[in-house]
């Protein structure tokens, strides 16, 4: 899908949006980072000015008590209001510019999305935030065409979900979409039940010091100038979660483990299988062999590693990690961009001549609300 000419941004600008459970990316086609990356939880602070500024987190994890301020949840919009608010702040304070300016919008869709939440976002962006034109493509898709691939099978690893989704020349196959529970947050929990800290507190610990076969202890730095002491044991068990059979809970800012009955809770070689198996045979070993890794909690070291181990013990033929771990060659280019690849997939695409005549248009979309669907992918 991703074919065709590239056009001259700066001469029919787009902004790409990417807005999941924990942070906010957005920023203009054709650049090769989002501009603007930061936390997408909308506190009662008086101010949002520059949440993206440098020192402050890029995400955040919601917790029981503070699951309100987050508008997207486990994939999924849940406040509608909220989601006005963080895109507005998003646009005239991080972007410092407004879609009504002139500037089409391409939205990194959640795989799976229901045709009722694209159905609101068209008419937020059109009719509240005046967008010119719209498009909605699926964020694994995206993320695909980040690695340089149009066919794959695309792990995309969260805060507060993981995905496994197969794209076949840029469009994602429904029918073989996978969801766990089992993404960031789980790695939080055990990390937080292992050393006694606050959920925000091992949610710091994990992302300066995690890492699959860790070899020494580490002093990592938390938030308040307090400095501690993280074992090689925990820095390493608390990972695990990704992929070992233990169940795995959800962590409050008590520390109190909690489990959610009902949640697919499956660990993530389990999920990547599941889905190849929903595949036609015919395309179950391209897509082993083109395994896409994609989420914030692929970067912990090892991970790459680890996945393409288990892959290669439970899957009956060859499977291959983009990028490689420690075994296999690195992605040029994709390797510490794949935190934010389905914007920088985004950005790929909206600078191609196709996207003009993929967008949709408002005067198209008052013609007819279903144009967003009849042209998203």
């Amino acid at each position: 899908m991703v074919y065709g000419q590239f056009h001259d941004c700066d001469a029919g600008s787009t902004i790409i949006l990417d807005v999941g459970s924990s942070s906010v990316k957005a920023g203009f086609c054709g650049e090769d980072l989002p501009r603007a990356v930061f936390p997408a939880r909308v506190g009662d602070k008086p101010t949002h000015k520059k949440r993206s500024a440098r020192g402050m987190p890029e995400s955040a994890e919601a917790t029981p008590a503070t699951r309100r301020d987050f508008p997207v949840r486990d994939g999924a919009v849940a406040d509608w209001d909220l989601l006005g608010k963080l895109l507005e702040l998003t646009f005239t304070e991080e972007l410092e510019t407004t879609p009504e300016q002139g500037y089409a919008v391409l939205v990194a869709e959640a795989p799976g999305a229901k045709e009722e939440q694209r159905e609101r976002m068209a008419r937020l962006l059109f009719e509240t935030l005046k967008a010119p034109a719209v498009c909605f493509y699926n964020a694994a898709a995206l993320s695909l065409f980040a690695s340089g691939r149009t066919r794959g099978l695309v792990l995309d690893v969260g805060a507060s979900v993981s995905k496994a989704v197969p794209v076949f020349e840029g469009f994602g196959i429904a029918h073989a979409l996978t969801t766990s529970k089992r993404a960031g947050a789980a790695v939080t929990a055990v990390l937080a039940e292992k050393m006694g800290l606050g959920h925000d507190d091992a949610r710091r610990a994990k992302e300066k010091a995690c890492a699959f076969g860790a070899p020494e202890d580490v002093e990592v730095e938390l938030p308040d100038g307090t400095v501690v002491s993280v074992d090689a044991a925990a820095r390493a068990l608390a990972p695990e979660a990704l992929f070992e059979d233990r169940e795995v809970g959800e962590v409050d800012e008590d520390c109190t483990s909690l489990t959610r009955p009902g949640d697919d809770d499956r660990n993530l070689q389990t999920l990547v299988a599941s889905s190849l198996q929903l595949c036609d045979k015919d395309l179950q070993v391209e897509f082993a062999e083109n395994v896409v890794l994609a989420g914030g909690t692929t970067m912990l070291p090892g991970f790459c590693g680890r996945l393409q181990n288990e892959l290669e013990r439970g899957l009956s033929h060859r499977a291959r990690c983009v990028p490689g771990g420690a075994s296999g060659p690195a992605e040029r280019g994709y390797t510490k961009q794949r935190k934010h690849a389905a914007w920088v997939g985004g950005s790929l695409f909206a600078s191609l001549e196709t996207f003009e005549h993929i967008k949709v248009t408002k005067r198209e979309w008052e013609d007819d609300e279903e144009a967003v669907h009849k042209r998203s992918f």
